[in-house]
């Protein structure tokens, strides 16, 4: 109790003094209150890190899509071996079997 005492001893000059009081509450407002207060400032700085990952990835994937693009137009094979893979597409005469590996 003593040390609050003391405390409010500190205190008690400093709300006393007006300017102190409207600075204080123009603080108050501007952090809280204002339409920019620091919540929204930090929701809007997390938003923005995830979107500038999110554009990192997203050019990661389009490189990498632009190259499989390149590679697939400069040979007939690769084309060929990507539609065999990826689409399991078979020429005429041709049956196709599929081994689940991971099957117990």
């Amino acid at each position: 109790m003593e040390k609050l005492s003391h405390y409010f001893q500190k205190v008690k000059p400093f709300l006393k003094n007006k300017y102190a009081i409207i600075i204080l509450a123009f603080g108050v407002y501007f952090v809280f209150f204002d339409s920019f207060n620091l919540t929204t400032r930090f929701s809007n700085a997390r938003k923005i890190k995830k979107l500038e990952s999110d554009i990192a990835y997203y050019q990661n994937e389009i490189e990498s899509s632009i190259r499989q693009k390149d590679e697939l137009q400069s040979n007939n094979k690769n084309l060929i071996k990507f539609a065999r893979e990826e689409y399991l597409m078979k020429q005429k005469n041709e049956d196709i079997y599929i081994v689940d590996v991971n099957e117990k």
